[in-house]
């Protein structure tokens, strides 16, 4: 594959890249001696914040609260966040029961009954 061939493919990719943020590989640099330095790569915004324009994008709201170290707080919506967190906590509770960890039913239906009776399970153990 050649150089111009992959510059066309990565110029039709969804994803938008800051001007300067090209692989070396892929920009006309002009050649450097040995003597000069290299200049200092373009400062990038954190890579959550790449993540989060590329939902905003695909029309995908952020759920997961930023890190709290961050000193640009982002928005999130705190009830949904709770939501998403029980569904999370109850798939992994699904996991800790060895036969729908390794799928031992062949047939969907079966599998599907088995998830069924477990969920009962939890919900009737947790309540």
């Amino acid at each position: 594959m050649s150089l111009a061939n992959s510059a066309r493919i990565l110029s039709q990719l969804p994803i938008k890249r800051p001007p300067g943020c090209r692989p070396p590989a892929l920009t006309a640099a002009a050649p450097r001696s040995a003597h000069t330095a290299y200049p200092s790569p373009p400062a990038r915004p954190p890579a959550s914040d790449r993540i989060r324009e590329r939902l905003a994008c695909d029309g995908i709201a952020a759920i997961i609260p930023p890190i709290s170290t961050r000193c640009k707080k982002l928005p999130y919506d705190k009830e949904l966040y709770r939501s998403r967190n029980r569904v999370e906590r109850f798939f992994n509770k699904l996991k800790q029961f060895r036969r729908l960890a390794t799928r031992y039913d062949k047939l969907a239906k079966t599998f599907l009954a088995a998830v069924c009776l477990v969920a009962a399970f939890l919900i009737i153990r947790n309540s």
